[in-house]
């Protein structure tokens, strides 16, 4: 059973999701790490990382349980059919949970409400728990289905939902990115405010200059995702054709758009070949150089769940950001530095806005939204929040 501790906190954090800087999951997770490494001694359970990434985090746990993902896809269709399991981690959860010591943790933390049985073993063994959500799965895996419209999804819909609210039920708290988040979990779980303590996306400032694979267009607006289908991919084709196509000779002849990414689509391909001064560069090693070499950042996404994890990583390089209101979402702390558009109007009128900063005006608005990144989205207030939402539900005990 739980103990009461007097020493540092002890905790143990669950993943089944792997931790790593090059998508936005992935750099979830390293925030979520790195903010709990920072006041408690952690034991990590969760899948085969890059220990380099670690290391450049400073993310130092105590002990580290590898979670092997098992490939019987038989197996994996019966716990979800039969068990309303999502992962193929589960057996190797199972086979940890013989070897921790479950009396010595004061919390137990977890990111992503989808796996229930997390939670089900704290709360059986009275350790008090956190999950951390980056969106809310019922609807998620609800669009999913719409967007499908087969077997596959419709199955993974009721689970999630099912797997969802079974995590707000068991654990003690659930941490969330938004407002908006917080009012729908509400609304489908109940549960009063003080269960969904905000937990926004926070990134790690990016250091140093940038090391250029190949000599980039600057000076240059960048755009930055995965580009074979969904928001960022609809998003870059209507900010190419209904944007960029018709900007003004201040903008055109001042910038080129730099297009880094995964996997561009053909429609983003042909609109490229055909616009003046566009630029792709696919599934480039390493994302930083493009916030860090460029001097505009557009984020023209319209619809998707959770906090863009890019537009922090924007902010912290100081870049002038335009996006949509729903983009927005999370970053209200910012939205005097941010620049809001939702028609192609909007968006011209934003490039011509900043186009036409004076050099002086442009260097302090970097410095200002620098600011803004420090107080709000950095590492450092990460840390801060966490320790709080940790420390309030551990005195609750």
């Amino acid at each position: 059973m739980y103990k009461e501790r007097v020493c540092t906190m002890k905790i143990l954090y669950v993943t089944f999701i792997t931790p790593s800087e090059h998508f936005g999951g992935g750099i979830a997770i390293l925030q979520s790490l790195y903010s709990l490494c920072s006041f408690a001694e952690v034991d990590y359970v969760g899948p085969e990382f890059d220990i380099n990434e670690f290391q450049a985090y400073g993310i130092k746990p105590s002990k580290i349980f590898l979670v092997e993902r098992n490939k019987n896809l038989l197996i994996q269709g019966l716990n979800l059919l039969f068990r309303g399991i999502s992962t193929s981690y589960y057996d190797g959860w199972k086979g940890i949970t013989e070897q921790l010591e479950e009396e010595s943790y004061d919390c137990v933390y977890l990111d992503l409400t989808r796996q229930d049985f997390v939670l089900k073993w704290a709360k059986r063994r009275g350790i008090p728990s956190i999950v951390r959500s980056q969106n809310v799965e019922a609807d998620y895996f609800e669009a999913l289905y719409r967007q499908q419209k087969n077997l596959a999804s419709y199955i993974h819909k009721i689970v999630g939902k099912k797997s969802e609210r079974n995590c707000v039920k068991f654990a003690d708290r659930v941490a969330v990115l938004t407002n908006s988040d917080k009012k729908r979990f509400i609304e489908l779980y109940g549960f009063n405010q003080s269960h969904y303590p905000m937990f926004p996306t926070c990134v790690k400032h990016f250091e140093g200059s940038g090391v250029e694979q190949e000599k980039l267009p600057e000076p240059f607006i960048a755009i930055t995702g995965s580009f074979w289908f969904g928001p960022n991919a609809s998003g870059t084709e209507w900010f190419l054709d209904k944007v960029w196509r018709h900007v003004g000779k201040t903008v055109i002849e001042k910038y080129n758009l730099v297009i880094a990414g995964a996997a561009p689509n053909k429609r983003i391909r042909e609109l490229a070949n055909e616009l003046r001064n566009v630029y792709i560069y696919e599934n480039p090693e390493k994302i930083d150089v493009y916030y860090q070499k460029a001097s505009i950042y557009v984020a023209p996404i319209f619809y998707g769940a959770g906090m863009k994890v890019k537009i922090a990583e924007a902010l912290s390089c100081g870049l002038p950001v335009i996006t949509t209101q729903h983009a927005l979402a999370g970053y209200e702390a910012a939205k005097n530095d941010i620049y809001i558009g939702e028609t192609e109007e909007q968006f011209l009128e934003h490039l011509e806005t900043i186009s036409n900063l004076s050099i002086e005006q442009f260097e302090k608005k970097r410095k200002d939204i620098v600011s803004v990144f420090e107080s709000n989205f950095s590492f450092r207030v990460s840390s801060q929040i966490l320790y709080k939402i940790v420390s309030d539900l551990l005195q609750t005990q």
